[in-house]
């Protein structure tokens, strides 16, 4: 049924009733399309959460990575403070799967995530890199305090127990300072180079690998 706008206000002014029962009309399509809008905003905002959250671990992933550690490298070279990337990846992993399965080597990758958690800051950002490699990003510190950090996290995993594991978890872990003239695409090859460092030299380390250019490291901050 269809009412003009001037009968239906007439109708309103002379029935109390009327008026009650389109105000309870509106409220409940108010209501109704309130709860449509949050439901959808829900759904959008947790398919948001998805597209950058690693599943397994719960980690932020490298597609989050690539935008968030190129903004906090902006923010270091604009405000003159040190920052640091660390790359930390786990030995053999490949032959602990072979030798003790898949969920094992979940249970690995979920107690890394853990232990990043665990011994870095809030204001620390964490990526899973990709397979078992996993990318650190330090603001505000210089190179000797990320090492003493990348020690203990290393320090940690060893005590990792596991029924289906005989031993701890070992990580070779790479670090490097960010420079003035560093972007972020030379930092990662930097810290995974150092990783390859640590790799070469036994595993189970920390190693770091300086710049070669000319520019020097972001200074520490005061």
């Amino acid at each position: 049924m269809v009412i003009s706008h001037d009968l239906l206000w007439q109708m309103v002014d002379r029935s109390h009733r009327l008026a009650k029962n389109l105000l309870v009309v509106i409220s409940e399509r108010v209501r109704s399309d309130n709860e449509f809008i949050a439901e959808r905003l829900g759904i959008l905002q947790q398919a948001e959460r998805n597209a950058i959250t690693d599943a397994l671990t719960g980690l932020r992933n490298r597609h989050w990575m690539q935008d968030m550690f190129e903004r906090e490298l902006k923010r270091a070279r604009r405000d003159q403070v040190s920052l640091c990337i660390m790359m930390a990846d786990v030995d053999r992993f490949k032959g602990i799967n072979d030798e003790f399965g898949h969920i094992v080597g979940d249970r690995i990758l979920a107690a890394i995530a853990n232990s990043l958690r665990e011994h870095l800051r809030p204001t620390d950002l964490i990526a899973r890199f990709g397979g078992d490699e996993f990318a650190i990003l330090l603001p505000g510190v210089p190179l000797k305090k990320a090492e003493a950090t990348a020690e203990r996290i290393r320090k940690s995993l060893l005590r990792f127990a596991d029924p289906g594991l005989p031993e701890g978890i070992t990580v070779s872990i790479g670090i490097t300072a960010a420079t003035e003239s560093d972007n972020l695409d030379r930092l990662l090859q930097r810290a995974d180079g150092a990783m390859y460092d640590a790799k070469d030299q036994g595993r189970n380390r920390v190693a770091v690998r300086e710049s070669d250019h000319r520019s020097g490291p972001l200074p520490a901050k005061r």
